[in-house]
């Protein structure tokens, strides 16, 4: 399956979607998923690490962008983050 590098959304009114940002820490690009609302759009995760099976960043970005989306259409109103001592960065 290609992936082209760009803005996918996935609707006019969904407001997740992934899009390929600059890397200001390391240098280059990284896909991150994108929130929208009233206020414009934000970065919110970034992918770091590839998987194998065909897991590049950007079907998972993708993936990770329409599953948010569709859990925001089901009634979804929040997050909350909980650190992980086994997780860098967290």
């Amino acid at each position: 399956m290609g992936w082209t590098p760009g803005i996918f959304a996935f609707g006019s009114k969904d407001r997740f979607s992934c899009a390929l940002q600059p890397d200001t820490q390391n240098g280059g690009e990284v896909w991150m998923v994108m929130y929208r609302n009233d206020q414009g759009t934000k970065p919110w995760p970034k992918m770091i690490n590839s998987f194998g099976d065909g897991w590049n960043t950007q079907k998972r970005c993708d993936t990770i962008a329409q599953r948010l989306e569709s859990f925001r259409q089901d009634g979804l109103i929040g997050f909350s983050h909980r650190s992980d001592p086994k997780t860098p960065g967290s």
